[in-house]
């Protein structure tokens, strides 16, 4: 419920983690573009939090966001 997939768990913290010690290490994200996509479940009440949480720390911190953040719902059966 609102957690990262296993594989991208160190992803999150690490990020997490430098962001919030010092957000000036992270200057480098001026010019970069992204784009999101967050995979989720609509019943768990943190539907798609890590890609949500990720699409504006990254726009917090200067990045240029490419396209609107997608959400895929498993429970709408969607296959990516």
């Amino acid at each position: 419920n609102g957690d990262p997939p296993e594989s991208g768990e160190r992803f999150w913290r690490d990020f997490a983690t430098v962001t919030k010690r010092n957000q000036n290490d992270w200057t480098t994200f001026a010019d970069a573009t992204y784009a999101v996509l967050g995979l989720g479940d609509t019943n768990y009440d943190k539907f798609c939090h890590v890609g949500k949480t990720l699409d504006k720390r990254l726009a917090d911190l200067g990045a240029t966001r490419a396209l609107p953040v997608c959400c895929a719902d498993e429970a709408m059966e969607m296959e990516v």
